[in-house]
């Protein structure tokens, strides 16, 4: 063994190429040092020539190192000198994902740091270090993980049991819910939330087999009736009595979205979720979604219709049709980065369009604010639904549209986001969707919502405790 500065040793004529992210790998060896030296054969009195580790010794140029440690080996002839580039690429094995995610799970465990900060220093995700810490601890209780041959599969395999863990407790905790809602209900005092004006429904209504009656708490079995796995168009029919105080349509686009996100944004059961309407459909579509829309709100208020920018005047002058009055200009939300298939000869899109539609004369509760929204769009692993759009962008959306007490039409829940957002901010809200999948994993997150407080009042709307929160 030997240290010899790198700039002595001859690296020229070896078959590998292609080296790779040579920068991680430099950080690595700046941070924790050469963990093993190079292999060389000496030429002269101050020459070598490179045998064994060529991306070893460009990490140590890129360093600036003086010296490199390094292993000299007697080499017989060129064959041989080739036999060992081979070996060394060739036979190498890399960690498995089970050896790999129990090895993070112990350094995890060890270090005793954050997700983020050791997402640092290992030079990865903050996701993806989360996901393989979770996949070494559940290795030690389902063995049967192991078998699966992808760290992919093994995270699918672990999400689907761990979800439906969740979902039969919470069904459990429904049926409970169901039980004792079948009691008399305690009185109320006057003047108490649950009878202000602003908050209850007006008596018992039926539509279309679901029921708009008394407000109830949040919980698992309320948040399930206010996800409806009902087509949107038919439930819009059937809630057109009852007068709504804002609409989030958040409709098909008209476009194969499955094909145009090209696998790589959302999981495979979220993009076979998404149900497209057929371009020659579309217009007709969004005449009977705009109308139904117009016939559910009261008189002076508001409704937010996204679109994709190919329908831009087919869909603003569907609206003028309806009933709606709305400008020329749309309202964006602006994205930080963008994507393109052909990055050499297009700009990134960063935005998606939304036009604010009125029915009457409303006024917004955010009067003069811009038209353009700048959010984070949700990171991918976090996705349930192929076009879910982050929870601060629709609680700024609601509080820039709506008055605390009001309710809700989303005719297309998707993630459900919309309706987080709403019990976030003292309204409630109803929609619909047909993907049951969807709907329990949207369960699975108003479950760590509720764990967290997340739907209590806010003093910035009203002093009330988060189980005097109400939906319909």
């Amino acid at each position: 063994m030997v240290d010899i500065p790198p700039l002595m040793i001859d690296s020229a004529g070896r078959f590998r190429e292609d080296y790779g992210n040579i920068e991680d790998l430099a950080d690595s060896i700046r941070e924790k040092g050469l963990i093993q030296p190079i292999t060389v054969q000496q030429t002269g009195d101050q020459s070598y020539k490179l045998v064994a580790g060529g991306r070893r010794l460009a990490a140590a140029v890129t360093l600036g190192m003086d010296s490199i440690p390094a292993v000299i080996r007697e080499v017989e002839d060129e064959a041989d000198y080739r036999e060992i580039e081979l070996f060394e690429n060739v036979f190498r094995k890399n960690l498995t994902w089970q050896e790999e995610a129990r090895l993070e799970c112990e350094i995890y465990r060890l270090r005793g740091k954050s997700y983020r900060e050791l997402a640092d220093e290992l030079d990865t995700t903050k996701s993806r270090l989360a996901m393989s810490v979770q996949l070494g601890e559940a290795l030690k209780t389902l063995p049967d993980l192991a078998k699966k041959t992808t760290f992919d599969d093994a995270w699918k395999a672990y999400s689907a049991i761990s979800e439906q863990l969740v979902v039969n407790e919470l069904a459990k905790r429904a049926k409970v819910e169901e039980t004792l809602s079948e009691a008399p209900p305690p009185v109320q005092p006057p003047g108490s939330p649950v009878e202000s004006a602003d908050m209850a429904a007006e008596g018992p209504q039926e539509v279309g087999g679901w029921q708009l009656a008394e407000p109830k708490p949040v919980g698992p079995k309320a948040a399930a009736d206010a996800y409806l796995l009902q087509d949107a168009l038919e439930g819009l029919e059937a809630c057109s009595t009852y007068n709504f105080d804002f609409a989030e349509v958040d409709p098909p686009y008209g476009i194969d979205l499955k094909r145009a996100k090209h696998g790589g944004e959302g999981k495979g059961a979220e993009r076979e979720a998404y149900v497209e309407v057929p371009s020659e459909d579309y217009g007709d579509f969004l005449y009977e979604l705009a109308t139904n829309v117009y016939a559910c709100l009261k008189d002076d208020s508001f409704a937010v219709f996204w679109f994709a920018h190919q329908w831009y005047e087919v869909l603003l002058k569907t609206l003028k049709q309806a009933g709606f009055s709305a400008g020329p200009v749309p309202a964006i939300w602006a994205k930080p980065h963008g994507q393109t298939k052909q990055p050499d000869v297009n700009f990134a899109s960063c935005y998606e369009p939304f036009f604010l539609a009125r029915k009457g004369k409303p006024k917004l509760p955010k009067p003069g604010r811009s038209n353009i929204f700048n959010f984070e769009p949700t990171a991918p692993s976090s996705k349930i639904h192929l076009t879910q759009r982050p929870l601060p962008l629709m609680q700024e959306l609601l509080d820039t549209c709506c008055l605390p007490g009001s309710k809700l039409l989303i005719p297309f829940l998707g993630s459900g986001n919309t309706l987080r957002a709403a019990w976030s901010r003292g309204m409630a809200g109803v929609g619909f969707d047909l993907d049951k999948t969807i709907r329990n994993k949207f369960l699975l997150q108003v479950k760590e919502d509720l764990e967290k407080d997340r739907y209590a009042y806010t003093t910035k709307y009203s002093t009330r405790s988060p189980t005097e929160l109400v939906d319909r």
